[in-house]
């Protein structure tokens, strides 16, 4: 049980490790195209969105840890 139990979390950190390092690449692309051309509002447009979707993904994540930590 207890190694099943480490190889699920090290898999949800590296999963959360994964999604922050898309992130922070996603933050790059998104500011460079949005800074560079006549695509500027659909670009923070997307962006805006991603960030409140990825935010949403997190909640769900940190819920289901202390659900999964306590049962």
């Amino acid at each position: 049980m207890s190694l099943v139990f480490v190889k699920k979390t090290t898999t949800r950190k590296l999963t959360s490790f994964w999604l922050c390092m898309s992130v922070h690449a996603h933050d790059f692309t998104f500011l460079y195209l949005a800074n560079s051309g006549p695509v500027h509002d659909v670009v923070l447009e997307i962006f805006s969105n991603f960030h409140f979707l990825l935010l949403y993904f997190y909640i769900i994540e940190i819920w289901g840890m202390i659900f999964y930590l306590k049962y």
